[in-house]
């Protein structure tokens, strides 16, 4: 009896032990993007180093995103691309909303769609450069036509584009963005449920 007793507190600490190291791996490798919009989808890869650290993601891997979690939270997820001038023209107006936002429920994802061969070298010295303070991931998903109807039926790829929800509220934006729309677009959301 006595050793059954010892064979089971080691069994149960190390469980417990494994658990713990697991959970905090876990939370050491999910990219600042997965943890911000409540979803556990990893990342194919990540390239660049935080704060500029970039998730990675194919369609299948990124279509988490777009199922509003059960919280309050108002995402607004930018398309957008370092190759497209009113993408990054309007840049200056997602980083001023989020900040003048940051005691609201308000959560704002880059999510860009340049290519993946200059992933490691544009997409990071862009940010880098320009110190963008928003999370940012990257899609690399070559058949848009499979999956831009799942992000918005009308959708042809143009960018810019955003996508706004907050719980089951849903608005798709196929359009460059100034501060006073963007903020009134933030107003709206936010005062109604």
């Amino acid at each position: 009896m006595h050793k059954y007793l010892i064979f089971c507190f080691l069994v149960l600490f190390s469980a417990c032990k494994n658990s713990a190291t697991t959970n905090t791996n876990d939370a050491a490798t999910k990219p600042a993007a997965a943890k911000l919009a409540g979803h556990a989808r990893q990342p194919l890869r990540t390239v660049g180093q935080p704060p500029h650290e970039v998730g990675v993601y194919n369609f299948a891997a990124f279509s988490p995103f777009l199922l509003p979690p059960n919280n309050d939270t108002l995402y607004i997820i930018n398309f957008w691309a370092t190759w497209c001038a009113p993408c990054v023209a309007e840049l200056p107006f997602f980083i001023k909303a989020a900040e003048a936002n940051k005691a609201q429920p308000v959560k704002i994802i880059l999510v860009s769609f340049d290519f993946e061969k200059d992933l490691d070298t544009r997409l990071v010295t862009f940010l880098e450069n320009k110190k963008i303070p928003l999370e940012v991931i990257a899609l690399v998903e070559p058949d848009a036509n499979s999956w831009l109807p799942k992000i918005d039926p009308d959708w042809d790829g143009a960018l810019p584009a955003t996508l706004a929800y907050r719980g089951s509220r849903r608005g798709f934006f196929a359009q460059s963005f100034e501060q006073m729309q963007l903020d009134s677009l933030i107003t709206s959301f936010l005062a109604k449920q």
